[in-house]
């Protein structure tokens, strides 16, 4: 990662997190709509540039329009959710109130991006909205940024929200690290990816990366889906894997309890960090002792993930000693005849060994 890209994350963590200690949030109340501005600078970026490419062609007669946008992979922006509009706003102005309108308009125009933008900027006090906007605004596109650096900035985010909700971080970021190494072992060139924990994303951004650092595409390559049991992890999924170019199908909903997409056979890589210490998960009849009769009705199989259980019926008029009897006449012959092999593969030695000595 460019050395002008890991100074640019520093000096905004540094900035927003300064401002969350001047405030009265919880780090749990101050990370989602920090993590959602730098999403809106993110598709501002965007925008921006295909804006200076379409007009530079000087597209038609009749201008420059959503479709144009939409023809380039960037989201459309309406003149609300432009960041310079916000940046620009009187101070006397309900900062709050017109953040929270631009996510609405991003999301009416962007149906794919429906419900997964926070607009609960209103609780926040204006003078620290202004001064967040002035410190992501500090972006300077032209020169700051290299290839997939929001998507680096928003990771680091997400690890420095992370470490300082402690234990409960956990639940919607693995560490770098660790999500880079499950990746190298599965090595997912190219398929359906699924994670059935997925918090964030980080297994998807990652997977995306390697994908293209053997020189292929992503979003041609690998299909996106996951599982998520709390929605505002959802949310952070959904803007993660966007910020870093992608779209996926992800999902609300409890691994534990329900196969939203119905993944038996249906994918080619799963990869999770589940909650390894959660217990006392019940699950009504998930360990059930079914018939014969039952599994031929039911059609269930010994695929990967399904697991049937038969109740053992008792033997009749079984005897153990005569049974014992009978084995250990099966294991004298199998005695034996291993013997018998070991004195013929000796022999056979032996005549090669002669032939090599003559």
């Amino acid at each position: 990662m460019p050395a002008n890209t890991t100074d640019l994350e520093k000096r905004l963590w540094d900035a927003a997190d300064e401002l969350r200690a001047n405030s009265k949030l919880k780090s749990s109340e101050y990370s989602v709509p920090v993590l959602g501005l730098i999403f809106l600078r993110y598709a501002d970026y965007r925008f921006t540039k295909a804006e200076q490419e379409l007009k530079s062609k000087g597209s038609s007669r009749r201008g420059v329009s959503k479709a144009d946008y939409q023809a380039k992979g960037v989201m459309y922006l309406p003149d609300i959710a432009r960041f310079s509009y916000l940046v620009n706003l009187p101070e006397s102005e309900d900062t709050g109130k017109a953040i929270n309108e631009s996510m609405k308009a991003i999301e009416a125009e962007n149906e794919e991006l429906s419900n997964i933008f926070p607009q609960t900027y209103n609780r926040f006090e204006n003078s620290l909205l202004v001064e967040l906007l002035k410190s992501f605004n500090q972006i300077d596109i032209d020169t700051d940024l290299e290839g997939d650096a929001f998507g680096k900035i928003y990771e680091y985010f997400l690890g420095k929200f992370a470490m300082s909700e402690g234990q409960k971080g956990g639940e919607f970021f693995t560490p770098t690290s660790i999500v880079k190494l499950i990746v190298e072992i599965l090595e997912p060139y190219h398929g359906r990816i699924y994670d059935p924990a997925c918090g964030s994303g980080g297994m998807f951004v990652q997977s995306a990366s390697f994908v293209a650092r053997h020189q292929k595409n992503p979003s041609a390559e690998i299909s996106i889906y996951g599982q998520e049991k709390v929605n505002e992890t959802v949310r952070l999924c959904k803007m993660n894997i966007a910020v870093n170019g992608l779209s996926g199908d992800i999902r609300e909903g409890n691994s534990y309890y329900e196969d939203i997409h119905k993944g038996i056979n249906k994918f080619d890589f799963v990869m999770a960090n589940p909650p390894f210490n959660v217990d006392k998960i019940d699950v009504a009849g998930l360990c059930n002792v079914a018939t014969i009769d039952q599994i031929k009705e039911q059609g269930w199989s010994l695929n990967p993930g399904r697991y049937v259980g038969v109740a053992e019926k008792e033997q009749e008029d079984f005897d153990f000693a005569e049974r014992l009897e009978e084995l250990n006449e099966e294991l004298e012959i199998l005695n034996s005849e291993a013997r018998e092999l070991e004195e013929r593969i000796a022999e056979n030695v032996n005549k090669l060994l002669e032939k090599n000595t003559l």
